[in-house]
This record gives C-alpha cells, structure tokens and sequence, in this order.
C-alpha cells in the first residue's frame, strides 16, 4: 500500500513549469512504476484542490469540469490522470484525494504567515467580503486517506476533503485573535485598500524583476473564493469531518509558542 504526498508545492519564486512537470508528473510515474513492479495493489495519490482550479461564487464539486490556473494545479491534475489511468489497467486500487489548504499542529504556508502576523499585530483585519475558503485539519485528511485505502468502493475514484465548513477570510482572522487570547476588532481595512496594495505590489514587482509578498495574486488568495463541497467522500466512504479551524485553533497556537 503507498500513500504517496510528495510533490513540489507552490512558492514564492517564478513558477517552473518544467520542475513543476518533473517532479509531480514524472515523480509520480517513477513512484507508479515501482509500485507496479513490486506489486503494490493499492495506491492513494493525495492531490490538490488546485487541479481544478478556484474562484467563483459558488462550491465546486468533483462534476465540476477541471480548469486548473498555473503550473502547479496543470502538474497535480496530469498526476492525478496518471494514477487513476494506471489503476484501471493494472486492476491496482488507486484513488485521489483533493486536499485544500490543511490546519493542524506545525501549521505552515498560507495559514501560517497570517496566524504569525495576528499574533503580531501586523495583519489588518479584513472586510467581511463574504468569500468562502474549504479547509481541513491534519486529522480529518489521514482518516480519509485511511477509508480510501480500506474502501472497495473508493478504487478509480477522486474525492475532496474538507471540514465541511466554509470559511470567510474574516472568520479566519476572528478565530485566531481568539485562539490567541486577543481582544475582538469591530473594524476592519476596506478592500479597497488591499486592493491599491496589490496593485502597487504588482507594479514594485514589475520594475524590479521579482515577485513581491503581495500582489494581485496574493489579493484573490485573501479575500476570493475557494469553496468545495466534502459530499462525494461522505456519501460514499462514511467520511466525517471531526473538527474544524475554531475547534483546532488553540492546539495549533500551543504548539507554535512550544516551538519558538
């Protein structure tokens, strides 16, 4: 049985489309053929809600037609492809979970940039947009990885993973000032403003030559949508999210004053 994770992730840097290939496609089909060869019958490839893009007003689902944005979601979406191909010609059990972004104990990326700027006081809190973001906590994703693999009914299957509850960018900011142990803000920066931000990230970025920390792509990251609905994996593997960001909140702040 292999539950294979590894992958180039985004970064910061100018995305290379070439990297991104070699190391989630052509990894994958290294990883794929020595399972192959030794005989593995099951084959779980955790992916990412960035193979079939984000954005919009609504929750996507695993009927909603792929349009991945950028090197890295094209590279997840063409691994996924791989797998689910090879499991229907070797009879192997392959499945892809689609993850968004994880919370949990060590918490990094995204999540873990704004959680160090609340704490430090440096985030301006954000408007109430009314934008969705899908999340999942550590937890909940290894139970689901653990149902794909022991679930007839999961072979040739992708599935998203989620909490089941969909986070606004202003819940996210509320729930950390509370986990931390800091007052409430009634106020908050207008879009506007995070707008003229991007914008003059982007024109810094430009002149210079290199992406800046914000940009109109860190912009629809903050306040855009990405919402995607947990159904599939309920419905048929009896998935049941145990947790959600509120709940996890005060663990994950524990262990980040631990480490420092």
């Amino acid at each position: 049985m292999i539950f294979h994770l590894a992958g180039k992730a985004l970064d910061l840097g100018s995305p290379d489309e070439d990297e991104f290939r070699r190391v989630n496609v052509e990894g994958t089909a290294s990883v794929l053929a020595a399972a192959r060869s030794a005989g593995v019958r099951t084959f779980i490839l955790v992916s990412s809600v960035k193979a079939m893009g984000e954005g919009g007003e609504g929750c996507f689902d695993e009927g909603t037609p792929p349009s991945p944005k950028g090197a890295y979601g094209i590279s997840k979406l063409e691994a996924e492809r791989l797998v689910l191909d090879a499991g229907l010609r070797s009879g192997m059990h392959a499945t892809v979970l689609r993850l968004p972004l994880v919370y949990g104990p060590g918490l990094k990326g995204n999540l873990r940039a704004m959680l160090d700027g609340v704490a430090r006081g440096t985030f301006p809190p954000p408007p109430r947009t009314g934008n969705r973001r899908s999340l999942a906590s550590v937890s909940d994703v290894v139970n689901a990885l653990l149902l794909a693999a022991r679930t007839p009914l999961a072979a040739g299957r992708t599935y998203l993973v989620t909490d089941g509850t969909p986070y606004s960018t202003r819940d996210i900011f509320d729930a950390m000032r509370s986990a931390l142990g800091l007052r409430p803000i009634t106020w908050s920066l207008p879009r506007w403003a995070f707008r003229g931000a991007a914008l003059a990230g982007d024109a810094v970025s430009h002149l210079l030559g290199r992406p800046m920390p914000f940009s109109s792509e860190a912009f629809e990251k903050l306040l855009g949508s990405a919402c995607y609905r947990n159904d599939r994996i309920r419905r048929e593997l009896g998935f049941a999210p145990a947790t959600t960001l509120q709940a996890a909140l005060p663990e994950i702040v524990r262990a980040r004053k631990e480490a420092r």
